[in-house]
């Protein structure tokens, strides 16, 4: 009966111990897993813990080169500027909060056409600089999505073959911004953008001629397009 008895403790001691060490191996292979992308930042520089509680994951700064198609919002500036519609913007973000960004952008847009109830030719430039807040919701681990608004100052020349005009018209004002998109990580550290945008402000369209449709104008208007981006 004692043999028996010791028996059964033996056996018993050997089970309990091998049951502790295959839960003590795949505790630690849970806890060893590495970062998935570079594109978000881990909240510690060491390895991950296996502390129950868990942290939000950063956005790294990004540089981004976009090209869109430009549109007036004005029905006759949108009349008179038929053609082109080139949008080349320049942009960075900077993050200060774990949803939150800094956004700044340079920009160069071309339109031209010809004018109303004529066949005067007429250009127009514009340079947009722009400084704005950039809330960002991550929505997969390759994906997240923002919305921009701020102020933008305009630099706007316009150039005129008509003789009812001046001939060149150079004006710029402070105006805003709304634009919002998805951002798709493609590697490590590159992604693609995809966007719209509105903007606004009031410029002088003529300075010194009368009777000339408006003596200021909606320079602003619709911008939709992609670009390329890359995550420090």
């Amino acid at each position: 009966m004692r043999l028996s008895y010791f028996c059964f403790i033996l056996s018993l001691s050997f089970l309990t111990q091998g049951f502790a060490q295959d839960r003590n191996v795949s505790f630690s292979r849970s806890c060893s897993s590495p970062p998935k992308h570079r594109y978000y930042s881990s909240p510690s520089s060491d390895d991950q813990s296996c502390a129950p509680t868990s942290k939000a994951k950063k956005v790294q700064p990004m540089l981004a080169v976009k090209g869109g198609c430009f549109f007036f919002a004005d029905p006759k500036m949108r009349k008179i500027y038929d053609r082109g519609g080139l949008d080349l913007q320049l942009c960075m973000s900077y993050p200060i909060l774990k949803w939150l960004q800094i956004y700044s952008s340079f920009e160069y847009m071309e339109r031209h056409g010809n004018s109303l109830n004529g066949s005067e030719k007429t250009r127009i430039w514009e340079i947009p600089l722009s400084l704005g807040l950039k809330p960002v919701v991550v929505i997969s681990p390759k994906g997240q999505y923002y919305f921009t608004l701020g102020p933008r100052y305009f630099f706007m020349r316009q150039r005129n073959t008509s003789l009812c005009v001046d001939k060149t018209i150079v004006d710029n004002n402070i105006g805003g911004f709304v634009n919002t998109g998805f951002d798709f990580l493609l590697h490590q550290y590159l992604l693609i953008d995809l966007f719209g945008e509105y903007s606004f402000v009031r410029l002088r369209a003529h300075h010194s001629k009368a009777y000339v449709y408006k003596k200021t104008m909606q320079a602003g208007g619709f911008t939709f397009g992609a670009g390329l981006g890359y995550a420090f």
